[in-house]
């Protein structure tokens, strides 16, 4: 109220005065994870675009496999980065070719080739390449089962006979390569170990 009075309305509408709150339906606000570059030179929003889009394919490339946890923002984030680096250093070079002197040029490509490579790099951490399941465990190759020793059916005499055959061979080359069989000189075939 004022002195003389009067209610003063404020410029801000009430709740109860507001017919729609928020973002509309279906807009993707709440699933960015919240990192942000730094400010673009002027001149440069085009650049803006092409990163900010590469940060929304990376986001649903990695939505699609699952959630997107503080390692995949964090990579995310260092490859688009990278990428800024290398765009800037590509538009720098295009617009000063005529006043760098070779050397600088060369620096200026080679931080473009170097940023594009460490981009590579961020977007391998993220596994996109590899469907979920398919990621390579190194101890999963000892866990399969190995095939069975025998066959069933009418080859199963077959397989026996071929293994004590490869097994009469194996004692006979173990024999000729150790030495004498009059056990003086023979080396033991299992590591002590074991």
């Amino acid at each position: 109220m004022t002195a003389s009075g009067n209610v003063v309305k404020s410029a801000a509408p009430s709740p109860a005065e507001c017919t729609r709150g928020g973002a509309p339906l279906g807009n993707t606000n709440r699933a960015l994870h919240g990192l942000y570059g730094v400010g673009l030179p002027s001149g440069a929003q085009r650049l803006g675009r092409r990163i900010n889009a590469f940060r929304r394919s990376l986001c649903e490339a990695v939505e699609a496999r699952g959630e997107i946890d503080l390692h995949a923002a964090a990579t995310i984030d260092s490859a688009c980065q990278w990428l800024r680096h290398g765009l800037l250093a590509a538009r720098w070079l295009r617009l000063t070719h005529d006043e760098l002197s070779p050397d600088q040029r060369l620096s200026f490509s080679r931080e473009v080739a170097k940023a594009a490579t460490e981009r590579d790099k961020c977007i391998r951490l993220l596994r996109l390449d590899k469907a979920p399941g398919q990621i390579f465990d190194p101890g999963s190759i000892y866990l399969t089962p190995l095939p069975p020793l025998t066959q069933q059916g009418s080859d199963a005499r077959d397989v026996e006979t071929q293994a004590a055959d490869d097994a009469r061979r194996q004692g006979d080359a173990s024999d000729a390569a150790v030495g004498d069989s009059s056990g003086d000189n023979l080396m033991p075939l299992i590591p002590a170990g074991f």
